[in-house]
């Protein structure tokens, strides 16, 4: 969980740099590096899913019919 928030932190800090460090947006900028770190690890997992589904071999249920007896 710590690895998750010193990301955020530090994307946050980037993007309040690039932005010229204004003041008072501490909030909005954790938000939006927050949003783009969830974002960037949801879009690895669907890769990933993709990646992994393969097909599988579907199985016939056994036949039901029932036979006349003699």
């Amino acid at each position: 969980m710590q690895d998750i928030e010193n990301s955020i932190r530090e994307r946050a800090y980037h993007l309040w740099d690039d932005a010229g460090r204004p003041d008072g947006q501490a909030d909005n900028f954790w938000l939006i590096a927050q949003h783009q770190l969830l974002e960037a690890s949801l879009d690895q997992l669907v890769a990933v899913a993709k990646v992994s589904k393969k097909p599988r071999a579907v199985k016939k249920p056994a036949s039901t019919k029932k036979t006349k007896a003699a």
